[in-house]
């Protein structure tokens, strides 16, 4: 099996469009023509939130797919005229915060009508053997979907959506009287077949007794949870590349954290890598492209730009700023020195060994203001960078995590490399990737668990290239199971938690609402959906 073997790259967030914007917009059009089309309800846009729900993105497809049949019907600048004058008197009928969040103020010009409308007339004039239709099944609310196994589930789809939406409408807070009970019983239920799921199960199976037996619920069509990966056909070459989670090192010694579960998973510890053709030359990556801005900020191409308005001095500037240590910032010499601790500084806040705990009962703002008595200038610089790491700021993630993704700030609580107050050397490291990225280790695991789900010998390569054989997943023959598109919507104590044996799951599947019995759960989803599902007042056992 060979490899492209690649430096680490921490991907950055995406940005994201105002998707209501786009949808109300193209509604308003479609409203003009004398034909309302139908899509998707929105109620919240998600505007305050670190995300746009995908349902607001795939609203705006529908209409924009809406607009095809409009040409020649009405003429495109008598329309986007009286669009215009529709948008404007209902911007002046709105609040102004309103209209602009809607974005019911702005015009539509002629060429993005035009733009619009071509391109969805153009899709309807292609033939159904055209390229467009070998590429992928595209589905209306989802879009398109690459090939092979994950087609299904590129994201959150279209169910995954709406059941979600229904548990936060407290459509569940009470049991549904259509609920089916399965008459089914486990020792365990695990709600989530992403990582956290696969290991929780993986733990049962190598501590459980013979007759014990344990359900997955994975709420989308497929197992892995971030660890998917998207496969496409080119030329009749079958791609396969990581949709979400990347990138591993190999635990070098025991001890290590996952040195055991990567030994028992048998997984290689070295790996033949392809090489590039010579006849294409050497190719040249610069590694200060990666880690920007936190793991590897220190060279003579990076520059910080600070504003007037950002920082109330003339516009600059400043080449190198962590390698020339602040020197020409336009900070006071105060702020400097908080920036250098927090950057370079070896103290240890904590003297006890849980620090780990510790750490995750606070935010990485509280820790950096009033833990290390830091400047919020700190915080203002280190929110931008948490945000195209991992979606949130400072205020919303524990110092803990802020530690797993070797943030500053904890220098003095580990001398492991991975923590040093600086990448200087990322030949410390060996990065590797699976070719579906993370999804390698959910194979694995689900391949230890259901031995028949994918197709195939338990090697590497078979595990990695093999099709997952969805019949076998949820066999009641089997001891560990997974139900795939069931997503949990109420978890329940039978009666008093401190009389029950058994514990009530609820969950959807296909529209219909099903009920079985546990023994023990295991919560291995979202946390903020955890909270929800929770029916009982008192605390349910649960790890995540």
């Amino acid at each position: 099996m060979k490899f492209v073997k690649k430096t680490r790259c921490h991907r950055l967030g995406k940005g994201h469009c105002s998707a209501g914007q786009c949808w109300n917009r193209l509604r308003q059009i479609l409203t003009q023509a004398g034909r309302h089309c139908q899509v998707s309800s929105m109620v919240d846009l998600g505007f305050r939130s670190a995300y746009y729900p995908s349902d607001t993105r795939n609203s705006s497809k529908k209409a924009l797919l809406g607009l095809s049949w409009m040409i020649g019907k009405t003429g495109p600048t008598e329309l986007i005229r009286d669009a215009n004058e529709h948008l404007m008197s209902k911007a002046q009928e709105s609040t102004k915060h309103h209209d602009c969040l809607l974005g019911m103020d702005q015009p539509i010009t002629r060429r993005d009508f035009l733009n619009a409308g071509l391109l969805g007339v153009g899709a309807t004039l292609l033939h159904p053997s055209a390229p467009i239709q070998l590429i992928g099944k595209e589905d209306p609310w989802d879009g398109y979907g690459a090939v092979g196994d994950y087609a299904n589930s590129s994201g959150n789809t279209q169910e995954v959506i709406r059941v979600g939406h229904e548990i936060r409408n407290g459509r569940y807070d009470h049991l549904p009287p259509n609920a089916l009970d399965t008459g089914e019983s486990f020792d365990l239920v695990v709600i989530g077949g992403g990582m956290s799921g696969l290991g929780a199960a993986y733990y049962f199976k190598k501590a459980k007794k013979p007759s014990w037996k344990c359900l997955i619920l994975e709420n989308h069509p497929i197992f892995g949870g971030e660890s998917k990966r998207n496969e496409f056909l080119v030329n009749g070459q079958r791609l396969i590349g990581p949709q979400g989670a990347n990138e591993f090192d190999i635990p070098a010694k025991p001890g290590e954290q996952g040195y055991e579960l990567y030994a028992e998973l048998a997984l290689p510890r070295e790996f033949e890598y392809s090489r590039l053709d010579p006849k294409f030359g050497k190719l040249q990556f610069d590694r200060t492209n990666y880690g920007f801005q936190l793991w590897v900020d220190e060279a003579g191409s990076f520059g910080t730009f600070f504003s007037q308005g950002s920082h109330g001095v003339k516009p600059q500037w400043v080449r190198d700023l962590w390698g020339k240590r602040l020197k020409e910032a336009p900070f006071s010499e105060r702020i400097k020195q908080d920036f250098l601790t927090w950057k370079y500084g070896r103290k240890r806040y904590y003297d006890r060994e849980d620090f780990e705990h510790w750490l995750d009962t606070m935010t990485y703002k509280h820790y950096l203001e009033k833990v290390m008595g830091l400047s919020f200038e700190v915080t203002r610089y280190v929110d931008p960078v948490l945000a195209a790491a991992v979606g949130l700021g400072s205020d919303a993630i524990s110092a803990y995590t802020a530690f797993q993704v070797a943030m500053p700030g904890f220098q003095g609580f580990s001398t492991d490399p991975y923590y040093a107050p600086k990448w200087e050397d990322l030949s410390l490291f060996t990065w590797h990737s699976f070719p579906g990225g993370n999804d390698g280790f959910a194979r694995f695991l689900l391949k230890t668990l259901i031995p028949g789900a994918i197709e195939g010998a338990a090697t590497f390569a078979d595990t990695l290239n093999g099709r997952v054989n969805f019949k076998a997943l949820d066999q009641p023959e089997n001891d560990i199971c997974m139900r795939v598109g069931a997503t949990a919507v109420r978890v329940e104590h039978e009666r008093l938690p401190e009389k029950s044996e058994h514990v009530w799951i609820t969950y959807v599947k296909d529209r219909q609402v099903y009920r079985l019995k546990a023994r023990g759960v295991v919560m291995a989803g979202c946390r903020k959906t955890i909270a929800m599902l929770i029916a009982s007042s008192s605390i349910l056992q649960c790890w995540w």
